[in-house]
């Protein structure tokens, strides 16, 4: 057996023990005993009344998450003063109100009662808390600051940049194209009216106002084309895009969906220079597994990894397929290239997020023609714009002004194909088993043309 077949087949048998593990609740799994860890404080159910307040303190590690009438905020515990004092460790997750605002790196003491996670109805919230090691969660949160800037000084820089690059945004340009660039650049998702992300949903767009793999992927490709007209060879691309992908990372806050989505964008860059077919899918298995090593409920549980890990399988496999079919599309401005891959990605996603969403956007291949090829473009526009407004604020207006432009023009295309009755409709009745079946029939038709292409 070849060694390139046995590292296959042992990265399939990690991911199925992975998936057997978690059938039988063994990922995830805590220590409710610890008394170092907040969560040993918890309480189960939401009946108040029976149940003791804590104080304790500790360090905001992640940018709140802000809402319309709320914050959520992600705390790592150090220290429990009430009704015992005693050094802790773990994390709580609290909801408050939106004033007064706080942010990374502020030191709190909070006083709050500590609820165990639980399921709603069919969503496994306390699993997709555990993902990022949540298993508290605190209510009735009183909070007072203690100090600022005690966490991770570099991240503290990143983070104040991407709050001065957004307020240098929400100055150039109006609403909803100053949330449409937050969203694009920033990585801020909840950046947009729900109204306007419906819209998007329904059009069958929706991943282009998040940082996905799929946008990510889309952006290498396009660079890698770009630099490739300029006589740069594929060798030299990588060191460039890295790079770019790099500053985009920082520009996002080092989430961890945008470092996901980067490493699946670099797989598709790596495919296009490598010759052997079986390369590939080795690729994808080493960082499938490399991932989930770190956090192997990722696999289950986190939808951002899903998504990406699907499109990109389908960037890679689908669109040779595709070419031929969508042939008498124009080269032009990638039109065709842009199309092809995006149309892949969406095969390869749609029972996934048939599933999920329960919905079926039926003109999501239209949308996407007229859309994709106008996200690199307002891109570098907001990007251009954003770095002149530094230096010149009546110039960074004008180049903001093609920005908007294009902007409004985006938004009435996906406005307009949202607004058709069938653009979308509804499925029900679509399960686990049905989706399964679906991957399957995607694998026999894309094994059955490779076949007669061969």
């Amino acid at each position: 057996m070849k060694n390139s077949t046995r590292n296959f087949i042992i990265g399939l048998l990690f991911i199925l023990g992975l998936i057997v593990a978690n059938n039988f609740e063994l990922l995830g799994k805590i220590d409710q005993n610890d008394e170092s860890q907040i969560w040993f404080y918890n309480s189960q159910g939401f009946e108040f009344k029976n149940h003791q307040k804590y104080t304790y303190q500790g360090i905001i590690i992640a940018p709140p998450d802000t809402r319309i009438d709320h914050q959520k905020i992600k705390i790592q515990t150090t220290q429990l003063l009430k009704p015992i004092n005693k050094k802790i460790s773990g994390y709580v997750l609290i909801k408050t109100q939106l004033y007064p605002s706080y942010q990374y790196g502020d030191e709190i003491e909070l006083t709050s009662f500590l609820i165990q996670p639980e399921a709603i109805e069919d969503f496994k919230y306390d699993k997709y808390l555990a993902k990022d090691k949540i298993y508290s969660l605190g209510y009735g949160a009183n909070v007072k600051l203690i100090k600022k800037n005690q966490a991770n000084p570099i991240l503290q820089i990143i983070y104040n940049l991407r709050q001065n690059i957004s307020s240098q945004i929400n100055k150039i340009w109006p609403e909803p194209t100053a949330s449409f660039v937050n969203s694009i650049l920033l990585g801020y998702k909840r950046a947009m009216s729900e109204d306007i992300k419906e819209e998007f949903r329904r059009a069958g767009v929706s991943h282009i106002i998040v940082i996905s793999g799929l946008h990510i992927t889309l952006i290498t490709l396009l660079l890698s084309k770009i630099l490739y007209s300029l006589n740069i060879n594929r060798k030299k691309q990588l060191p460039i895009i890295l790079i770019i992908l790099t500053i985009f990372a920082i520009l996002s806050g080092f989430s961890a969906s945008t470092i996901r989505a980067s490493i699946m964008g670099l797989i598709v860059l790596f495919s296009q220079n490598i010759g052997r077919n079986i390369q590939k899918y080795l690729i994808l298995i080493y960082t499938a597994v490399i991932i989930l090593l770190i956090n192997p409920l990722l696999l289950f549980y986190d939808l951002g990894f899903q998504l990406s890990f699907l499109a990109t399988i389908g960037l890679i496999y689908l669109s040779p397929i595709f070419k031929n079919l969508f042939r008498f599309l124009p080269n032009r401005m990638e039109i065709q290239s842009t199309f092809i891959s995006s149309f892949s990605a969406i095969i390869m996603t749609l029972p996934l997020t048939i599933y999920q969403f329960k919905t079926i956007s039926l003109l999501a291949p239209i949308a996407n023609l007229f859309v994709l090829p106008m996200i690199p473009i307002l891109m570098l526009f907001g990007f251009i714009s954003i770095l002149i407004s530094y230096l010149s604020f009546a110039l960074a207006k004008y180049f903001g002004f093609i920005e908007y432009i294009l902007s409004k023009v985006l938004f009435e295309i996906v406005n307009s194909i949202s607004a058709i009755k069938f653009s979308s409709i509804a499925v029900h009745n679509f399960n686990v088993l049905t989706m399964t079946l679906s991957y399957i029939l995607i694998i026999i038709i894309f094994l059955y043309a490779n076949q007669k292409k061969t």
